[in-house]
């Protein structure tokens, strides 16, 4: 079964397997070196201060350009 998405344009560089783009993981999950998910540090940042500047969540993974014919990349940066 390939993936496709509306119109039939495939999303994957081989149509059938998925890279991971999903956004849930990369912003909930817990990782190193505090155990937070990113959500969760920029919670706790802006409630310590709601004027934080640095209060930002990265969904783009750079190894996702190393191969210029997958479309499965993160579609949304620099979201403000």
């Amino acid at each position: 079964m390939s993936v496709m998405g509306s119109g039939r344009t495939c999303l994957s560089a081989d149509s059938t397997t998925l890279t991971g783009t999903a956004y849930g993981p990369r912003l909930f999950v817990p990782a190193e070196p505090d155990g937070l998910s990113q959500f969760d540090r920029v919670l706790r940042l802006l409630c310590t201060d709601p004027d934080a500047k640095r209060a930002a969540m990265t969904i783009m993974r750079p190894d996702e350009l190393v191969n210029a014919a997958n479309p499965d990349v993160a579609a949304r940066s620099g979201c403000t």
